[in-house]
């Protein structure tokens, strides 16, 4: 379920600007937002509900390129008739989201993109709906469904809105390449390459002078470890929070791993989630030790810096099972 999210954002906004490209369905979908937003700021989240044909071109993108196009497989745990099927325990159920959404029985001219059709077309894409359902339907559908949805509709908004797109090297519309790749995800077998220009502006942020162009970078690791707001920094002593009220939401700047404000991280919700779950997962089931007689102090900490910050060698730990029986 984890998996199946990790590019599917990616990959759909992807195959929507690719659809976009056809000029008057771009054209519309500026038109649409200039009208709501202006020229002189960019979209934000509280436009959405205004920008109905947005909705129309993301959830069109959504039934011709499903991200997941098989979902993610269930496991029927007894013996079941459904809709007059027979479901063997032990079956593996997989849902064609892929074929569903392009039936001429549901969508007439199925493999054209037109956005207009769900115009007078109530459709639901978040699992109420089976003619579209990208991200599953019921208890087991997508967990991430209504952050999906927001991030997607607002990234392609803006994309739109601040840039003109044009193909490089004189190509035409014609010469684009729409061929997929087949896998847990669908992406495009061929990267989209496309040429935006955007006119960013002087500005002053707290009377520091931002030029146009500036790229303005917030060292939150130096942060974290300064010891102007932190005792013992280098230190890992998680009792430091016992009696500190600190948010790492965003709204307490001596730690900002999400980042803070409008721009920061839209999963971070879902990955604060699911990071507390999985390490509760990990030393709830299991006992932990360092292989061949190591000792804490022998344990390499080296950092690998990049635009994240993993382990320099990956950790080699021993884990052993401690649940009582079968425990799952």
């Amino acid at each position: 379920m984890l998996v199946g999210g990790i590019d599917s954002g990616t990959v759909i906004m992807e195959w929507i600007l690719s659809e976009l490209m056809k000029p008057q369905s771009m054209k519309k979908l500026q038109n649409e937002i200039e009208s709501v937003v202006g020229l002189d700021r960019m979209v934000d989240e509280s436009d959405l509900p205004k920008l109905g044909y947005l909705d129309m071109v993301v959830n069109e993108g959504f039934r011709l390129h499903p991200p997941v196009p098989l979902l993610v497989p269930h496991l029927a745990m007894e013996d079941s008739v459904i809709m007059g099927y027979d479901i063997p325990k032990n079956t593996h159920v997989i849902v064609n989201v892929w074929a569903i959404g392009r039936d001429p029985k549901y969508w007439a001219d199925p493999k054209k993109f037109i956005p207009e059709r769900f115009m007078d077309l109530n459709v639901d894409v978040s699992g109420m709906d089976f003619r579209v359902i990208p991200f599953g339907s019921g208890r087991r559908r997508c967990p991430g469904v209504h952050l999906g949805m927001v991030v997607v509709r607002l990234v392609t908004a803006q994309l739109v809105h601040c840039f003109n797109w044009e193909f490089p090297n004189g190509m035409s519309l014609e010469d684009l390449d729409m061929e997929k790749e087949f896998g847990l995800s669908v992406p495009r077998k061929n990267s989209l390459v496309a040429v935006p220009t955007y006119p960013m502006k002087d500005s002053v942020i707290m009377g520091y002078d931002i030029l146009k162009n500036t790229r303005v970078i917030v060292n939150a690791w130096a942060i974290g470890r300064d010891p102007e707001s932190w005792t013992d920094p280098e230190e890992f002593i998680p009792e430091r929070f016992t009696d500190l009220n600190v948010d790492i939401g965003g709204t307490d700047f001596k730690i900002i791993p999400f980042g803070s404000g409008r721009r920061r991280c839209p999963g971070m919700h879902l990955g604060a989630a699911v990071v507390q779950f999985v390490m509760a997962q990990l030393v709830h089931c299991f006992d932990w030790e360092l292989p061949n007689g190591m000792s804490p102090e022998d344990l390499d900490m080296e950092e690998e810096f990049g635009l994240t910050v993993p382990r320099k060698n990956s950790l080699v730990a021993v884990p052993t099972y401690r649940l009582l029986g079968d425990a799952v």
